[in-house]
């Protein structure tokens, strides 16, 4: 039983997949996310935010650090995109 839970566990999480941005190809996935921003100190949050070991991050900077990449390369449309598709839930700020 326990086997067949942690099965359901991982068929449940978004597969990752791979991306090109500025001619570099990145994988991603939930998991590879998660455990990039472990011990990594927020930047201050302007309009979208991941909320994430307790913390919030701004898009841009989760992207960037997953993917170990300057923050200028990418946009937060796809930051945004990205995140969605790996089914983070992204907050809206006013």
């Amino acid at each position: 039983m326990i086997i067949i839970v942690i099965v359901m566990i991982v068929m449940n999480q978004p597969p990752g997949f791979q991306m090109t941005n500025w001619g570099k190809t990145f994988s991603l996935s939930r998991v590879k996310v998660e455990k990039s921003l472990l011990n990594i100190a927020p930047q201050r949050v302007t309009k979208y935010g991941l909320a994430l070991h307790g913390r919030e991050y701004p898009v841009r900077q989760v992207i960037a650090i997953a993917t170990g990449t300057p923050m200028i390369e990418w946009s937060t449309t796809n930051a945004y995109r990205i995140l969605q598709k790996l089914g983070f839930e992204i907050r809206v700020h006013g």
